[in-house]
């Protein structure tokens, strides 16, 4: 049986981070869940408590009518050790686990900011026969090997290999950002998992717009930028992120006083980069922790080029959103990370920006000084990276896709 509405349906959203959270998944996940309630749903978010946020409420809190937010206690641990990152997880995952076993939903979307929340969702399926997509932002635990956390031939690894394996086979669909991101989630899956793979890629607000010449410099002139051009960096400063290369870019164009470096964000490397920045003496750069959702957008339009980052061999394993939010504004981007990765495709098939190595410094430098004395080459791919946006990336067209899929999945388990 086809069903052509989900109205009236109750859908789970399982995210460890979320409204008014500020990271990137924090905003999909939001997203989704005021697109389901559009179409009558009515949506239970189950999540933690804010980690980048002043906001820290642990109560119910109803978004709208449709939306239930259902915050479980972390104690929000320094974000720093690999330990207290998991025990914040851990926390959150128990106390969710009990809720679901005890309310109602159709179906659950749980996404993959949480190794926990996603390892209790099959026992969900087998016992509640409650489907389930699961949505991967991160590719783990391979984002733990590459950086060292685990050993690749480790029991902890290959005992979470294991239960991702049980997670994914015991899903109904298999959300992947890109098409490698695909290749490489399910290249140890048998025919009948790996049928269950969609490529949705993330998105942006369409409401963030190209800024006029004139808002601009009104904005920079707010913001004390006045006759400089703006190399901005947005988002997690993780360890999966090459902020090395930017600093010592930065470094490198010092005595340029008409370039000025924004990074925005917070993370693994934020402190160490206020003591990179402070160390040198670099005056070239400002440093803000994340910055509320009102204000944040005005940044983005006063800037003239956007940096989006991978360390090196993360191609596949992670798409930074601040590639969205980067193309929505219309902004050049110089993408540092491999060739082979999502976000350089996406900036190759745009035509809206340059591709360097993780770690060439010198490539960098030469793409952004490329950009600063070439008005006409920064206009022309600013107007092709909003239209790449348009096409592609936007909120509405996210949404609709996984609306579509939680539908097929309705339908089939009917």
């Amino acid at each position: 049986m086809k069903v052509n509405s989900i109205k009236g349906k109750y859908i789970a959203i399982l995210t460890q981070y979320f409204y008014p959270d500020l990271p990137g998944t924090a905003k999909i996940a939001r997203d989704l869940a005021v697109g389901f309630a559009k179409y009558g749903c009515t949506v239970n978010v189950y999540t933690g408590t804010p980690a980048y946020s002043v906001a820290n409420d642990t109560s119910n809190q109803l978004l709208t009518d449709e939306i239930r937010v259902k915050r479980s206690y972390s104690p929000n641990l320094s974000r720093s050790g690999n330990f207290s990152r998991l025990l914040n997880t851990f926390l959150v995952a128990v106390s969710i686990s009990f809720r679901l076993f005890w309310e109602k939903n159709n179906i659950i979307i749980v996404d993959s900011t949480s190794p926990f929340l996603l390892s209790i969702v099959p026992w969900i399926r087998l016992i509640k026969k409650t489907p389930y997509i699961v949505i991967i932002h991160d590719v783990y635990p391979e984002i733990a090997i590459k950086l060292g956390v685990i050993p690749k031939k480790s029991i902890l690894a290959y005992i979470w290999r294991t239960i991702y394996k049980i997670v994914y086979r015991l899903s109904s669909k298999i959300v992947v950002l890109g098409p490698h991101m695909g290749e490489i989630v399910s290249r140890d899956f048998d025919q009948k998992t790996k049928d269950k793979i969609a490529v949705i890629p993330n998105w942006a607000d369409e409401s963030i717009v190209k800024a006029s010449p004139i808002y601009k410099e009104q904005l920079k002139k707010q913001f004390g930028f006045e006759n400089l051009f703006i190399v901005i960096y947005s988002g997690n400063m993780g360890l999966t992120h090459d902020i090395e290369t930017i600093l010592k870019s930065a470094e490198k164009l010092k005595e340029n006083r008409k370039i000025l470096y924004l990074l925005i964000g917070g993370g693994g490397q934020y402190d160490s980069s206020i003591k990179f920045i402070a160390d040198k003496g670099l005056g070239n750069v400002k440093i803000l922790p994340y910055q509320p959702e009102d204000i944040f957008p005005k940044y983005l339009a006063c800037s003239d080029v956007s940096l989006v980052t991978l360390a090196q061999g993360m191609q596949g394993l992670s798409v930074p959103s601040k590639i969205y939010s980067s193309l929505a504004a219309g902004l050049p981007i110089i993408g540092i990370l491999d060739g082979l990765s999502e976000v350089a495709n996406i900036i190759h098939e745009g035509e809206c920006g340059y591709v360097c190595k993780p770690g060439d410094v010198d490539t960098l430098v030469d793409s952004i000084q490329s950009l600063y004395f070439d008005e006409c080459k920064v206009e022309k791919m600013s107007v092709n990276a909003r239209r790449e946006f348009d096409k592609k990336y936007s909120r509405e067209i996210g949404v609709n896709k996984h609306v579509n899929l939680v539908k097929s999945v309705l339908s089939e388990n009917i």
